[in-house]
């Protein structure tokens, strides 16, 4: 079971969440490109589960890369002015 959540994790730090911390959730394959759709529900959910796999594995890839998702997350919060310059309230 851990030798999973390793493989999973691994693949949520390097590919799930990007260089920039933003989540990516759907792949097209025909295309070869991620399609952005509601990267905060993405990021939130792989991030959550990079910090659980951290728990039990001790990998700190795996915390890296949520902090990495959180600081974006972070990072689109509105600044007035002007008003909704970012995204989160």
């Amino acid at each position: 079971i851990e030798a999973a959540i390793r493989d999973v994790g691994t693949h949520a730090a390097r590919v799930l969440i990007d260089e920039t911390g933003k989540g990516r959730a759907d792949y097209d394959l025909l295309a070869g490109e991620w399609i952005d759709y509601e990267p905060h529900w993405h990021t939130g959910q792989t991030a959550l589960g990079l910090i659980e796999a951290w728990r039990v594995t001790g990998e700190p890839e795996f915390l890296s890369a949520a902090r990495r998702a959180g600081d974006w997350w972070i990072s689109t919060e509105c600044q007035p002015p002007p008003p909704l310059a970012g995204l989160v309230n």
